[in-house]
């Protein structure tokens, strides 16, 4: 693969993403201005009176807050595990660059 495509591939997600950004907003603008209402909320111990479109945001901002705490431990196992794999990858790898110094080392030594 040419490394100018990849760098164009890169630009296009970006574009994309700001673009799809963009629409998510405009349709959450357009969505407050259309339900422009006052709800009215019975707690336990009182009354509150909100306007619809901040109440929806509360209620997502609370779903992204209960979702992030519930994947937490799968997150924080999945880092551990990635620690590691690195620091096995790294043992392998000093592995093979000396079976390969010492190879070179024994052929080198043949040839003399």
């Amino acid at each position: 693969m040419f490394i100018g495509s990849s760098e164009k591939g890169i630009k296009t997600v970006r574009i994309v993403n700001g673009l799809f950004w963009i629409l998510v907003i405009l349709l959450g603008v357009s969505f407050a201005a259309l339900n422009s209402r006052s709800v009215e909320i019975h707690y336990y111990f009182g009354v509150v009176d909100l306007y619809l479109p901040l109440l929806l945001l509360i209620e997502l901002a609370i779903g992204v807050l209960l979702g992030m705490i519930a994947i937490l431990p799968e997150y924080i196992r999945a880092r551990n595990s990635l620690r590691k794999i690195r620091i096995k990858l790294r043992h392998l790898e000093d592995e093979v660059h000396d079976l390969k110094s010492s190879t070179v080392q024994e052929s080198s030594s043949r040839f003399i």
